[in-house]
């Protein structure tokens, strides 16, 4: 062997070596270079490495000055089995070696059982836990009839693990046990019965709308419970009278919740006000504490599905004097086909991204971004566009006088060209003044319709920066109506350019649908429009999320 190894460049013996010390499955690289001295690698890094029984650093490992010889390797990291072998280092070379390292895994066998104590009527249906991390449950036999016990086979990773279980029901609780190679660990957990308790009572909107057909329309009550057992949900009016009850239970989980739609027990919606959510609690040995939590109903708060792709809250073509309630927001991607005036058919579908946030009850941030296709010599170009919008509400909807509203939009979008882009973003600097009077709302459940008329001055031009100091004076309106999951309208805008080669601009005018079932928006559209360069038409889907 030793003629062998003295007369190959790339050495047959250091190959056959490595052969026999590295083990099946592992992609360990020995590799001979131009250079000098020895390079050392592991996946993971962080291993020590010792030369001729030495500590010399760890991985990645790096020694230049190692004289020509033949040495001992040892790589050693806690959790993985330890990597041992021989090399040679020759003259005017170096020797790099990546090395996989194995987990070193032990075996635990589990044993879980109830406390003597506990009452046998009470089901036991752990939940194991190794290093935070659950054992899936098809990894948990079925308890042994005669002992009461579960026992689990577990491999682990080597070194100090904590064990934990858990049952509903049952105290949690928790071992640490070092898991080594060479043996089996047994690990012993009895579960105790747990006090049963009732705590974590949060609300997570404070105000409901029970004429909302959104999520506006229910209060979300999370509380948690320790054991099996029932409760009960009461509403109380501010002169303390219970106005709605209603059965909780049986409890079968830790973690509950409840739905109030803001309703009295007849089904009737309550009116605005301030209440209190009781929830009670109770197990064979007695009732627990209730929990009470503060709720208020506010009718003029309203949140309906507006359209977002042309960055202002609304209808398609008429911004609305509406903002939805502080903190809530709505994201909602479209898609359009169709004609646009005096060209040939879309040869790509425009598409839109609309977010709409409330900062305040009255003050709504709003953004899109358009990427439109322009047909021109017969190729399609597309065309980026982006804008945003801030709108105040003046005189929100039911306040003052109880049928009118009204707000103030500033807006600023950049494109490509202008005045507008396929979704009826105006490029440029805008001024909107939306107003609304309502036409029909029922004091149940019925539907809500409301005339839209937003007047607005558009300084437009290409890339947003105004062509003119003169602006576009336009009128948008419609019809807004929504009833339980739906929302829609019907919309026009009609501008005129005062002094503009082509003053009028096209009526165009569109018929939307959103159905909102819980959080999740589904739209269609579709819609004509007719200028001086001849008539056009657009239709459309959309798809989002309201919360």
């Amino acid at each position: 062997m030793a003629s062998v190894c003295g007369g190959v460049r790339f050495p047959l013996c250091l190959f056959c070596l490595a052969l026999l010390a590295v083990p099946p499955g592992f992609s360990d690289h020995y590799d001979e270079t131009e250079g000098s001295g020895l390079f050392i690698n592991s996946d993971p890094r962080g291993a020590r490495v010792f030369i001729d029984g030495i500590e010399r650093g760890a991985t990645p490992f790096s020694l230049k000055s190692l004289q020509p010889g033949e040495y001992q390797i040892r790589l050693v990291k806690e959790g993985y089995v330890e990597r041992s072998f021989r090399t040679k280092v020759r003259r005017n070379s170096r020797m790099e070696i990546t090395l996989d390292l194995e987990e070193a895994r032990g075996q635990a066998l589990i044993s879980i059982r109830r406390d003597p104590s506990a009452p046998r009527s009470l089901p036991l249906e752990p939940r194991l836990y190794a290093g935070g991390v659950p054992v899936p449950a098809g990894k948990i036999p079925p308890e042994d009839v005669f002992s009461g016990t579960y026992e689990i086979p577990l491999s682990m990773p080597a070194g100090w693990r904590t064990l934990s279980a858990e049952s509903f029901g049952w105290e949690r609780i928790s071992k640490t046990v070092y898991i080594t190679e060479d043996r089996i660990e047994r690990v012993e957990l009895i579960l105790s019965a747990a006090a049963f308790t009732l705590s974590g009572g949060k609300l997570k909107k404070g105000s409901v709308n029970p004429r909302n057909g959104g999520t506006l329309g229910n209060a979300e009550i999370s509380f948690e419970v320790s054991g099996p057992g029932g409760g009960l949900l009461e509403v109380l009016d501010e002169g303390g009278n219970t106005i709605h009850t209603r059965p909780l239970g049986p409890f079968t989980v830790r973690q509950q919740r409840v739905l109030w739609n803001g309703k009295d027990s007849g089904g009737n919606p309550l009116p605005d006000g301030g209440y209190t959510i009781r929830i009670s609690a109770w197990n064979d040995e007695g009732n627990t504490r209730p929990l009470e939590l503060a709720a208020r109903i506010n009718s003029l708060l309203a949140m309906r599905p507006l359209g977002a792709a042309s960055s202002s809250g609304g209808l398609f073509l008429a911004s609305a004097p509406e903002a939805l309630p502080a903190l809530s927001y709505q994201i909602e991607g479209s898609l359009l086909g169709g004609k646009p005036p005096a060209e040939e058919a879309w040869k790509t579908l425009p598409f839109a991204v609309g977010f709409r946030l409330a900062i305040l009850d009255t003050l709504e941030a709003a953004a899109a971004f358009n990427a439109v296709p322009a047909v021109s010599g017969g190729e399609a170009q597309v065309l980026w566009g982006a804008g945003a919008s801030v709108k105040w509400i003046l005189l929100p909807p039911g306040r003052g006088d109880p049928s009118l509203a009204a707000a103030a939009e500033l807006s600023y979008a950049w494109a490509g060209e202008g005045p507008y882009t396929a979704f009826g973003m105006g490029t440029g600097a805008a001024l909107r003044l939306p107003l609304a009077y309502r036409v029909l709302e029922s004091r149940r459940e019925g539907p809500v319709l409301d005339m839209i008329l937003t007047p607005f001055i558009l300084w437009a031009g290409e890339e947003g920066f105004p062509s003119s100091p003169v602006p576009r004076i336009g009128l948008g309106g419609g019809i807004l109506f929504s009833w339980k999951q739906f929302a829609g309208g019907i919309s026009l805008r009609w501008d005129y350019a005062p002094g503009a080669a082509q003053a009028s601009g096209p009526l165009v005018s569109a018929l939307e649908l959103k159905f909102l079932p819980s959080s999740l928006i589904l739209s269609l559209l579709a819609g004509a429009w007719r200028g001086e360069e001849g008539a056009g038409f657009f239709f459309g889907t959309g798809l989002g999320v309201m919360y």
